[in-house]
């Protein structure tokens, strides 16, 4: 009986914070577009005018990589790397087992960045500092990624 109870508030909370209101679809095409910081470093560089303010990106997808659903299905491919599958240069660069360490670095990259991760499509991101991942003044960061109907928050401390 006080299960019931507890599964009862989890779920009338869980009500409460989605709200009733299903999102709109999210057009990409009319947000202005973030700068590569590979392509064009210089733009990338430049300061965001509108830093400190919420405002919308568009991102672009950031790898060519093509995923199939046999890959996302797949729980072996999900622990590995498809974006760098051997260790760039500034990692370890003498080190014994570099790559075999670049896998421990970061062990389920492709589960998220593919599988529950929006990395291989075009998605706008809102927030206070949406061209990084976290404040660069120090502080929390918040941020949401949207695709489509999907909105997958991003809070972050430094």
């Amino acid at each position: 009986m006080q299960a019931s109870g507890i599964y009862a508030l989890l779920v009338a909370v869980s009500l409460g914070c989605a709200g009733c209101l299903s999102p709109a679809s999210v057009h990409p095409l009319q947000y202005p577009l973030l700068p590569d910081k590979y392509a064009d470093p210089k733009a990338f560089a430049k300061p965001d005018p509108l830093e400190g303010v919420w405002h919308s990106l568009r991102v672009a997808p950031s790898t060519q990589i093509t995923v199939t659903a046999c890959e996302r299905l797949n729980p072996l491919w999900w622990f590995g790397n498809a974006d760098e599958p051997v260790a760039p240069p500034w990692y370890r660069p003498n080190g014994k087992m570099r790559t075999f360490l670049w896998h421990l670095r970061n062990p389920i990259h492709n589960f998220s960045h593919y599988v529950v991760g929006i990395n291989d499509k075009e998605s706008v991101r809102s927030g206070h500092y949406p061209r990084s991942l976290s404040n660069p003044n120090g502080g929390w960061a918040f941020a949401v990624s949207k695709y489509k109907h999907i909105r997958l928050p991003c809070v972050d401390y430094k």
